[in-house]
């Protein structure tokens, strides 16, 4: 039986008096609490701990206190994963480019513990001439230039949040780690990768956050709750860069030469492309080669800001064109309001 107990406080005059009604204290889930039972009397509070008790450790804490407390359970479909960040959004608790980080970091813990099946590509044609089909033809989450990403992210959304309970975490996290056991180096760099990804799972479902959304009804243990991070080996940074002119010359010839032309010639078998031309390219293509084109460009202007200027990620995703001064071979970071042109 739970022992209960009347909290004691300090009454008038700063003597000690003890409260009407008696607590207890229940571990459950991961997590210990104290809970008035509304009861005056020892033994009808010792009744009412002992069907507490039972409630939580069957139902979890939210909805044991609910039918404890008589409130009835409105039968609700599950929140999914993409509602739940939805209203993390909506909140501005976290910064729009973080809760995007983080975000994309559950979605993949997610798509482990729940895969999603994405579905196949359409035949692109070229003046009448299909393309031979490939045995595994469908959208990949990685690509972002023909909407395979879009299309990931709307499917792992679909995970009720459910799905995020402790032993799925902790399976996701042991498949993770378990191939380099015998690589230390490799195991390392894992350890950090998932650490990060767990963190990024505890901000997005803390209670700071939580508490601004009080309308979902989120699972009991809350997701990455009970995770604990795994201790991290120290590996001091060191430089793997020999040759900084070299990289700047074949970051030059893949990057900023290339044109949407290459691009939608890298679509096909180098056998196979003869004669053909971005001329002949169906209006879905040619806008993935301009698309893909224009990325890589992009990329070489980060590559040089931040090989050549040394600027960090984050300063030059933020650097305006005002920030530069050419005539004295200047690049001012400093902090703006990001209301001008972008480079």
């Amino acid at each position: 039986m739970k022992r209960v107990y009347r909290p004691k406080y300090k009454g008038q005059n700063e003597n000690p008096a003890q409260g009407g009604f008696y607590h207890v204290k229940i571990q459950a889930h991961g997590e210990r609490r104290g809970v008035s039972l509304q009861e005056t009397e020892k033994k009808a509070a010792a009744e009412a701990a002992k069907k507490l008790d039972a409630l939580v450790k069957i139902h979890g804490w939210e909805k044991g206190l609910l039918e404890f407390r008589g409130v009835p359970i409105a039968s609700k479909s599950p929140v999914t994963l993409g509602e739940y960040l939805s209203a993390v959004a909506a909140t501005g608790t976290i910064k729009p480019g973080t809760l995007e980080i983080y975000a994309r970091k559950v979605r993949t813990i997610a798509d482990f513990i729940q895969p999603v099946k994405m579905p196949q590509k359409p035949n692109d044609r070229i003046e009448g001439k299909t393309q031979k089909p490939r045995s595994k033809r469908v959208y990949s989450k990685y690509d972002h230039a023909t909407g395979g990403a879009e299309i990931w992210r709307k499917l792992v959304d679909a995970t009720p949040i459910e799905k995020l309970s402790p032993p799925n975490i902790l399976r996701w996290r042991n498949e993770a780690l378990k191939p380099f056991h015998n690589n230390p180096l490799k195991l390392m760099s894992t350890t950090r990768t998932v650490n990060s990804d767990v963190r990024a799972g505890q901000s997005i479902f803390a209670a700071k956050v939580r508490a601004k959304i009080p309308s979902l009804q989120l699972p009991d243990p809350i997701p990455f709750s009970t995770t604990d991070l795994l201790k991290e080996a120290k590996n001091p940074y060191r430089s793997k860069i020999s040759s900084p002119d070299e990289l700047l010359m074949d970051g030059a010839n893949e990057l900023a030469m290339t044109t949407a032309e290459l691009e939608f010639q890298a679509m096909f078998n180098p056998k196979s492309i003869k004669g053909v031309t971005l001329n002949s390219a169906t209006p879905h293509q040619k806008n993935r080669a301009e698309t893909m084109a224009q990325r890589k460009h992009e990329a070489f202007k980060g590559l040089i800001l931040g090989l050549c200027a040394g600027l960090r990620r984050g300063e030059i995703d933020r650097l305006l064109w005002e920030q530069v001064d050419f005539g004295q071979s200047c690049i001012w970071a400093e902090t703006t309001d990001v209301t001008g042109v972008r480079l």
